[in-house]
């Protein structure tokens, strides 16, 4: 998860991949699993949520707060979710271990939280 949160840091900005990352935050379920949850733009500025977690899936409804579930993924390993984030693309691999070692959840912002504008002016 390090790996991708690093990734994540140093490509907020970068308009030269599939999403434009516009913000990201990491913290950890009840149950201890590591979660990140993203804010990006796609080329034509519509926003999207993404929830990228490791290990064992939790189910956790209350971490879509309200966002629509547009696509998930399970994926087995770290080189996967960066060439997702930045190709928009999965190179499906064998997942060796039984169990994916990433989920990711592509969620759809509800209401205003989707919109990227300027400030009014005053």
């Amino acid at each position: 998860m390090e790996s991708i949160y690093d990734w994540l840091l140093h490509n907020i900005g970068n308009e030269g991949n599939y999403l434009t990352i516009l913000n990201v935050e990491r913290h950890q379920t009840e149950g201890d699993v590591d979660r990140l949850d993203v804010m990006a733009r796609t080329q034509d500025f519509n926003v999207l949520n993404l929830l990228i977690e490791e290990g064992s899936l939790t189910n956790e409804s209350s971490a879509f707060k309200e966002r629509v579930l547009k696509e998930s993924f399970s994926i087995s390993d770290t080189d996967q979710v960066i060439t997702y984030l930045s190709t928009g693309k999965l190179g499906y691999s064998p997942i060796n271990s039984g169990s994916p070692a990433f989920h990711l959840f592509v969620l759809e912002p509800a209401g205003e939280s989707g919109s990227i504008s300027f400030p009014p002016n005053q």
